[in-house]
């Protein structure tokens, strides 16, 4: 999972869910938006104006945006309900992650 020093969401994810991921540290969200994209991590907290010409191209899947209510930069990105996440006075991230893989198609010849 990669995120950054000043959006507290990775942190918050991990306590709040009571998992163990592993933080990657990168130097700038370029470096860390493209593994992300190619596939190197699975899930970033980034800010939405980094991460929204990606949500649009559709290289990359927005999960939630933390803050407590929609984004009007993200409007069809459903806001975190996680009480933290809502209350948190730090500007609102979205928390995004690949695509899911292309389904395959089965030919009916």
């Amino acid at each position: 999972m990669i995120y950054s020093p000043d959006s507290p969401g990775g942190e918050l994810l991990k306590l709040m869910a009571g998992i163990d991921v592993v933080h990657i540290p990168y130097k700038g969200t370029g470096p860390a938006m493209n593994d992300l994209i190619g596939g190197h991590v699975d899930v970033m907290f980034s800010g939405i104006s980094s991460a929204r010409p990606h949500i649009e191209a559709g290289t990359l899947r927005a999960l939630a945006v933390t803050g407590g209510k929609r984004s009007p930069a993200l409007p069809d990105c459903r806001p975190s309900r996680r009480p933290a996440w809502a209350a948190s006075p730090h500007r609102p991230t979205g928390a995004c992650s690949r695509p899911p893989a292309p389904r395959s198609r089965s030919s009916s010849a």
